[in-house]
């Protein structure tokens, strides 16, 4: 009995995991080259959180000059995956810097929008 609840506790985690990886994959990591349907999707989703890099110091792309505790407290934030803070080459200086540009369009469109929601 025990070991049949082990392998039906393992069979509903696996499924369960699977269930997510779909929706993650699509809108866990942003295409950079489509802007609108990003903003498309937050606006579904009402998820209106800054779209920020791990880092040392916390900088929100498009308002490094603003109050980044009370726009962080208003609308909230949001990791960008699989970015850290560590730049070894020139292409990854690069892609940061693509990047960097996509979610300070992304993060001004954004905040017009959690400016609507509050």
């Amino acid at each position: 009995m025990n070991r049949q609840l082990k392998r039906i506790a393992a069979f509903a985690v696996a499924i369960s995991s699977l269930g997510g990886c779909a929706d993650q994959q699509k809108h866990g990591t942003f295409d950079q080259t489509d802007l609108k349907s990003n903003l498309e999707w937050a606006k579904a989703e009402q998820d209106y959180r800054f779209l920020v890099f791990a880092s040392r110091r916390l900088v929100i792309p498009g308002f490094e000059d603003g109050d980044v505790k009370s726009l962080k407290q208003q609308c909230g934030i949001r990791y960008w995956k699989n970015e850290g803070d560590v730049l070894y080459s020139k292409a990854e200086r690069e892609s940061r810097s693509a990047k960097y540009q996509f979610a300070s369009k992304y993060n001004h469109a954004v905040y017009a929008l959690c400016n609507q929601s509050n």
